[in-house]
């Protein structure tokens, strides 16, 4: 993948073509405007956000899923002790 590489000659010809097409004096309307639509973006971003934490339904799958881990883990040691006591009765017999 190549890379951008943008030279102080192109960047100088952007801004010539923005001041072409806006005006000086519609350029600080253009990013004022685009300010504030990030604004809102990130503020729509963060309220999804924090619905989808809030939500109950989110909640009460977090909670299963935290059951679900306690169990495997349980059930884990359990198998673990089981497979090294087996190993002890394995290799009393072996010697």
């Amino acid at each position: 993948m190549q890379l951008l590489f943008i030279s102080g000659s192109e960047i100088f010809l952007v801004l010539f073509v923005f001041v072409l097409l806006f005006g000086a004096k519609g350029i600080p309307d253009l990013a004022r405007g685009l300010g504030k639509g990030m604004a809102e973006f990130k503020k729509v971003t963060d309220e999804i956000k924090r619905e989808v934490s809030e939500n109950d339904t989110f909640k009460e799958v977090k909670g299963v899923a935290n059951e679900i881990k306690e169990s495997v883990n349980a059930n884990t040691h359990q198998i673990i002790e089981e497979v090294g006591d087996i190993t002890k009765e394995v290799n009393k017999i072996k010697r």
